[in-house]
């Protein structure tokens, strides 16, 4: 009987042990398009870039323009209801290709140019502190009149690292 009081005991515990893990450990982040939305009249694309989330409508989602005729990516900024460069495709290398960047979850980094498809993103403020989610880099797969794919290598705030692919549209060569 005393046998089975405490095999309850331990089977109680670990059942509560497992119940209260942080989950959040486990949770990747999502980058990923949605559907496009109209700003101003004009047609573009939102992606979705935080940590999963079940309903999506509880996510945090940006908006991007890209411009084939410019060779540049803009990211809308809400507060401002302005675009903000985002990616100069045209700047030269080892340049600063923007500063500044709020992106999603990822916080207060620039971007810099390293090679013809390569940009490099570092902190703005110097250095990240420990436990921080981070742009690593953003490569062009490809680029067109249509078309841009990037793909931007990340780590979240224990250090696993993932990539995620955005197909980016010129909705003025889209119809």
């Amino acid at each position: 009987m005393k046998k089975n009081k405490i095999l309850f005991l331990l089977v109680l515990i670990c059942v509560n042990f497992f119940k209260a893990q942080d989950l959040k450990l486990f949770t990747p982040i999502l980058i990923s398009d949605t559907k496009s939305i109209i700003i101003d009249g004009e047609m573009n694309n939102q992606a979705i870039v935080d940590y999963f989330n079940p309903d999506i409508n509880k996510m945090q989602k940006e908006i991007l323009k890209y411009s084939s005729d410019l060779n540049v990516l803009d990211l809308y900024d809400s507060e401002s209801n302005s675009y903000k460069p985002f990616l100069f495709l045209n700047k030269k290398n080892k340049e600063i290709v923007s500063t500044k960047n709020n992106f999603g979850v990822f916080r207060s980094f620039n971007l810099i140019k390293k090679n013809e498809r390569l940009f490099e993103a570092v902190s703005s403020t110097g250095s990240y502190p420990s436990h921080f989610e981070r742009i690593k880099s953003i490569e062009i797969l490809e680029k067109s009149q249509k078309f841009l794919i990037i793909k931007i290598n990340y780590s979240d705030i224990y250090g696993y690292k993932g990539y995620s692919v955005l197909v980016l549209q010129d909705y003025k060569y889209a119809k």
